[in-house]
């Protein structure tokens, strides 16, 4: 990070590390290592610019209702009881938002994403699935994508030692 300009720091791109559950994320920067863990309901009005796709909790749901009424759309791209994305819209927004939250800047784009996904299925991701995975990272802006298959969470530390291929662990990267 020394040595570099303002608007190199401005504009450079960074490794993150994403963690995926059945409406739920994490998105971690691995290079800060600031995280941010969220739901992943998404609220939003179609045709109007004043109101701002956002993640909702339930108590942010009855105000919202009451302001928007019929007019307010929500859904969860993660939370489709067999697959992974249930609605493609919905994850991406969810995701954006989330990423926008550990980036330091706007400018920021990741580089680098390992995308994590906890959820145990039975008879593990189809081809189609991971597809869609690597998609949705590719739409927030990922140069490179890796996927991490196993239930248990990883630190940062490990998913750089991963990354620089020095872990020693169970957990494999496939990219």
């Amino acid at each position: 990070m020394e040595g570099l300009t303002w608007l190199e720091r401005l504009g450079r791109r960074v490794p993150l590390y994403i963690q995926i559950k059945r409406g739920w994320l994490s998105v971690t920067d691995l290079s800060r290592g600031t995280a941010f863990e969220t739901h992943t309901r998404v609220a939003y009005v179609p045709g109007t610019k004043r109101f701002e796709p956002c993640l909702v909790t339930d108590a942010d749901l009855a105000a919202l209702r009451r302001e928007w009424g019929d007019r307010l759309q929500i859904g969860d791209g993660f939370s489709h009881p067999r697959a992974p994305i249930g609605n493609p819209q919905f994850a991406e927004v969810a995701l954006q938002i989330a990423v926008d939250h550990v980036l330091a800047s706007r400018w920021q784009k990741p580089s680098r994403v390992i995308l994590h996904l906890q959820d145990k299925w039975t008879g593990g991701y189809t081809e189609v699935e991971v597809r869609a995975m690597r998609d949705l990272a590719i739409m927030i802006g990922a140069a490179h994508v890796g996927f991490l298959m196993v239930a248990e969470s990883l630190t940062s530390q490990d998913v750089l030692a991963l990354l620089n291929g020095t872990y020693s662990g169970p957990a494999q990267l496939r990219r």
